[in-house]
C-alpha cells in the first residue's frame, strides 16, 4: 500500500459554560450522560474516568470495533485520543478548550489514517461534510447537557 488515505476534520464551536464544566464531560464514562448512542467499555483506568493512558472500547456498525487510548490529558485545557479500528484505520481525536468570555471555545480535530486497503476504502467512502456534521451534532448534545443537565434525545 504505497499511500495511506487520510481524512481530516477541524471544527470550532462555542459553549455557554466554562472549561471547568466542559472538560469532565469529555470522558468515556461521562459521555454516557450526554450522547444517546454512546456505548463505551472501560478496559483500563485507575479512576474509572478519562485520564492519561485510559483505554476503552466501542463498537459501531459503521466503524467496527475500536480501541481508544487517551494519549493527551491536560485538565481543563485539552484531551486527545488515538483510536485503533478493525475497519482498517487509525484515528486521532484532539480536543482543545479555550476560555471565551464566560464560556468555552472548543477546537475539535479528527484525523483518520488508513492502515490497509480496507482502511483506504473506508476513508474514501466517508463524506467530509458528514464527519463535520457529526461533530456539530456532538456540540449540540454537549451544549444541551451543559445547559439543562439532561440528555437531548432525537
Amino acid at each position: 500500500m504505497p499511500t495511506a488515505h487520510t481524512l481530516v476534520s477541524n471544527e470550532v464551536f462555542e459553549l455557554n459554560a466554562p472549561p471547568d464544566l466542559v472538560f469532565p464531560l469529555l470522558c468515556p464514562t461521562r459521555e454516557h450522560d450526554w450522547i444517546p448512542t454512546w456505548r463505551a467499555t472501560i478496559v483500563h483506568s485507575k479512576s474509572g474516568l478519562a485520564e492519561l493512558d485510559c483505554v476503552f472500547t466501542t463498537d459501531n456498525s459503521e466503524d467496527g470495533h475500536r480501541t481508544w487510548v487517551c494519549t493527551h490529558y491536560e485538565p481543563r485545557r485539552a484531551i486527545g485520543y488515538t483510536i485503533f479500528s478493525t475497519a482498517g484505520y487509525v484515528s486521532r481525536l484532539d480536543i482543545r478548550l479555550d476560555p471565551y468570555g464566560n464560556g468555552t471555545r472548543v477546537h475539535w480535530s479528527r484525523r483518520f489514517i488508513a492502515c490497509s486497503d480496507e482502511g483506504n476504502a473506508w476513508i474514501d467512502s466517508r463524506d467530509p461534510d458528514r464527519v463535520a456534521s457529526t461533530t456539530r451534532m456532538l456540540a449540540k448534545l454537549l451544549a444541551h447537557n451543559l445547559e439543562t443537565g439532561t440528555m437531548l434525545r432525537a
